[in-house]
């Protein structure tokens, strides 16, 4: 969340608070990463069922739609998970994907 505080935000949440826009593109965040997940598991998991703190495996996210959102993050948010541990603890649930991304994300 440190790294949203500091990033410029985007035009139609300027006449709103600064703590608003941050919740407001927090939100944003975390229903791409699980319109992401929905796409990796081949839409058998629905992004309105993820709930912020479910756990992500069980939800049916195996190794192939783990890699595959991987994939995506490097791709959209130049995210790069380098080693196993950090990704166990990355995927644990979508609020944990979001932290992630936002303390790593260079795009």
């Amino acid at each position: 969340m440190p790294y949203m505080a500091r990033r410029r935000l985007p035009t139609a949440f300027r006449f709103l608070k600064r703590k608003e826009c941050i919740r407001l593109a927090d939100a944003a965040l975390k229903e791409q990463l699980k319109a992401m997940i929905s796409k990796a598991t081949g839409g058998s998991v629905d992004a309105a069922n993820i709930g912020d703190d479910t756990p992500l495996m069980e939800l049916g996210v195996d190794s192939m739609a783990a890699l595959e959102v991987v994939v995506a993050l490097e791709s959209e948010f130049g995210v790069s998970i380098t080693d196993m541990e950090s990704g166990m603890e990355a995927f644990k649930s979508i609020q944990s994907l979001a932290d992630f991304v936002e303390a790593n994300r260079t795009k």
